[in-house]
């Protein structure tokens, strides 16, 4: 007695073979080109793989500003430590982070309060046609916080935080260009 079509997967045996010579039924090859997801066909996705493989990825340089030096770390598009740097917060100090940063050319800035300690940095970047995202120290704080679990607070662990901050998916805040009056 023959057993109902998938009844030989609950019972464990195996299903019967067809006598020689005769055809099989075989299903219908699935459809080329269309994805497992049915919205988007393979050659689009293969063309914008092939596109995001040629685009540059854009980097973060998260900076965490202080009186006297500046911390900063560069993260790549998957969010990895890149490269890390100290300057002092000299003119000198913000030509050598300038410098530092031009290996990248896609590149953004994300500094820690672009309004307080990070101010002059953040204008004279603006001044020079950077993008500057400013990142409030509280957001700072919560993504090395959370990122670590065990919340040690260094100026590395900050200015990767920043850059991650930046990252996220937290409104950004661009930093804007000021005004100098003449007086």
């Amino acid at each position: 007695m023959p057993l109902p079509p998938m009844g030989w997967l609950l019972t464990g045996l195996r299903p019967p073979t067809p006598a020689r010579g005769v055809t099989q039924e075989r299903p219908a090859p699935p459809e080329v080109g269309l994805s497992s997801f049915g919205t988007t066909p393979v050659e689009e996705r293969v063309a914008h793989q092939q596109q995001s493989a040629t685009a540059p990825a854009q980097l973060t340089i998260g900076v965490d500003p202080h009186k006297g030096s500046h911390t900063a770390a560069a993260l790549d598009a998957q969010g990895r430590v890149v490269d890390q740097v100290r300057v002092a917060n000299t003119r000198a100090g913000y030509r050598a982070l300038r410098a530092w940063a031009r290996r990248w050319p896609e590149r953004r800035w994300a500094i820690e309060n672009a309004g307080g300690l990070g101010r002059s940095l953040a204008q004279w970047l603006l001044g020079d046609g950077e993008r500057v995202i400013d990142v409030p120290p509280k957001l700072s704080a919560r993504v090395r916080l959370l990122s670590t679990g065990h919340g040690r607070k260094t100026d590395e662990a900050d200015a990767v935080s920043t850059a991650l901050a930046a990252r996220g998916t937290a409104e950004q805040h661009d930093a804007v260009l000021e005004d100098h009056a003449a007086t």
